[in-house]
């Protein structure tokens, strides 16, 4: 008991000066300054869909490290599509978009056409403390412009426990990707991106999270006693 005051006290000494042990993310410098060295980005390069084309995949649910793409007239790919520690689950359609389609600067992926209603799950192999992605939504063909709203529901190391719900995030201007991203030293196992207005998921792209294992129970309850040391000691500096 008196260990968990500890590193609560410590928690809250950690935010009141500036540090956060869970929270949201808002930018990619951030969101390295977390990962460090253990940071892997998947940007979608990998399959060989041609610039102002996209290829869709009836059935093709899940996408990882092991998935392999067939259909007749479109380039064969797989295994190693996608970086190991990452799988993308509830695409029931995946649509794999090249560059300059839909307003894109580079390729990208989404799911569509779910009767349940779009919502992509990343899930890490391995608990990461931090994640970040790029979202966009599709370039209307037509008369005027599409638009999304997005709640992200993030979910702790057990991939069970949800941990975090994002407010309504809309996306609205297809050339201009949306990062979002969340940072939990407890480890993050999984996230949810739940659309709300259209039968398909957003683009998403530039997916970055921890390839390693989150840090013990010991190693996480020094780093916030570190960070506490280092808030006191700038507490001290502006007296």
């Amino acid at each position: 008991m008196r260990k968990i005051t500890c590193v609560l006290f410590f928690a809250s000494v950690l935010s009141l000066n500036g540090y956060s042990y869970a929270d949201v993310i808002t930018d990619r410098v951030v969101l390295d300054g977390f990962l460090g060295s253990s940071a892997v980005t998947e940007d979608f390069e990998a399959y060989g869909v041609s610039s102002n084309m996209a290829i869709g995949f009836l059935g093709v649910d899940v996408l990882d490290s092991t998935t392999v793409l067939s259909k007749p007239g479109a380039p064969a790919g797989g295994p190693g599509l996608i970086v190991p520690g990452l799988q993308i689950s509830g695409l029931f359609n995946l649509s794999w978009a090249g560059p300059n389609i839909w307003g894109l600067s580079s390729k990208a992926i989404l799911g569509s056409d779910d009767p349940a209603g779009p919502s992509l799950y990343l899930d890490f192999s391995y608990p990461t403390t931090a994640f970040g992605l790029d979202m966009a939504i599709l370039k209307n063909v037509g008369p005027g412009d599409w638009t999304d709203s997005v709640t992200m529901n993030v979910y702790g190391a057990d991939d069970a426990s949800l941990i975090y719900t994002s407010s309504l995030i809309g996306l609205e201007n297809e050339n201009t990707p949306y990062f979002w991203g969340y940072s939990d030293v407890a480890g993050i196992g999984k996230v949810q991106i739940l659309s709300t207005e259209q039968s398909w998921s957003p683009l998403i792209d530039n997916v970055t999270f921890g390839a390693t294992a989150v840090p013990e129970p010991i190693s996480t309850t020094l780093f916030i006693l570190g960070g506490a040391t280092l808030a006191a000691r700038r507490a001290r500096r502006r007296k």
